[in-house]
């Protein structure tokens, strides 16, 4: 006799975890392990952070859904305790509706904050708290975000399978010479030098971003204008790694992405060190020369007057390593 699974019975027997990271675009790339992970041991992944970052991810096939942290109903995580309600203020009926929905959850958080205790309320039966400091991880972040996961899921962890190269313009050269932060960026006359060795022999692509908004007036008047590709969305900005064969960029977000998506990715690591944060993959290159201060704090790499540990890496040993 034949067995017919009506769609309601089929995801009654899908089991569903939730993990919920906060943070920037290259946190959310570099937790990617700990999806590939659940995906594998059957779970359908979804991911509370923020929308614009996990829609990439949903995307490339990584994660199948995304909750946002900043609405009803995991925004009433976030409200504090009151003299009325010392105890926090009672979950509403969709909340844990809604987290009593999934079979495991991931949290990244810290155990003091309202949203861990408000978290921890809502009585689910299997709800793992993991905070991450930065300051305090001594091995590679997604071996850290992983950890909590080991424990639950016994056995090696799978690889992430990035996204085909097949159809994209390989000959294709895209820089980016910008990040969250100034201070971990190659310095921009380099990027200009590499640019123009690379655009004799290979079509190559400036990526600008928000966050490289000052330096618009600084390439516009040196490449020419096809060669410029300002992006005003993320979405703008996986539509043009979808087309490219080599990415070269500095610790960032946006190579973090590259790297995901298995574009073949140059990564510059200056004061940041790439023992904890750089991006992996076969397909991935790492250049990075540390000097006696390497790596600092990000107090210290604000108030740095040189650099060594960025100016060390040369335009030359780019071009050898792409």
């Amino acid at each position: 006799m034949k067995t017919i699974h009506t769609r309601e019975q089929k995801q009654e027997s899908e089991k569903r975890a939730l993990v919920i990271r906060q943070g920037s675009l290259g946190d959310i790339c570099l937790t990617g392990p700990v999806f590939a992970a659940f995906r594998s041991a059957g779970y359908q992944v979804t991911v509370a952070g923020r929308r614009e970052y996990c829609e990439v991810l949903r995307q490339i096939g990584l994660i199948a859904d995304i909750l946002p942290l900043d609405r009803p109903p995991l925004a009433d995580l976030f409200c504090e305790a009151s003299a009325a309600t010392p105890g926090g203020a009672p979950l509403s009926a969709d909340t844990i509706h809604l987290l009593t929905s999934f079979d495991t959850i991931v949290s990244y958080t810290e155990r003091e904050e309202p949203f861990t205790r408000n978290l921890l309320r809502s009585s689910h039966r299997n709800i793992i708290i993991h905070p991450v400091s930065a300051e305090d991880i001594t091995c590679h972040i997604s071996d850290e975000l992983l950890k909590p996961v080991r424990a639950l899921l016994p056995g090696p962890s799978p690889a992430i399978r990035q996204a085909t190269q097949t159809g994209r313009a390989t000959s294709t050269v895209v820089l980016h010479p910008g990040s969250g932060s100034p201070a971990k960026n190659w310095p921009i006359e380099n990027f200009l030098h590499l640019f123009q060795h690379l655009i004799n022999t290979r079509k190559t692509s400036v990526l600008l971003g928000p966050a490289e908004e000052d330096q618009y007036a600084f390439w516009s008047e040196r490449i020419p204008k096809d060669s410029l590709f300002v992006s005003d969305s993320l979405a703008d900005t996986r539509s043009l790694l979808d087309q490219t064969g080599c990415f070269i960029g500095n610790d960032s977000g946006v190579t973090h992405l590259a790297a995901l998506m298995g574009v073949t990715t140059v990564a510059l690591f200056g004061p940041t060190s790439p023992a904890l944060w750089a991006p992996r993959g076969p397909h991935v290159t790492i250049l990075y020369h540390p000097v006696a201060c390497s790596p600092c704090s990000r107090d210290r790499r604000n108030r740095c007057t040189d650099r060594k540990c960025l100016t060390g890496i040369t335009p030359v040993e780019i071009q050898k390593s792409e």
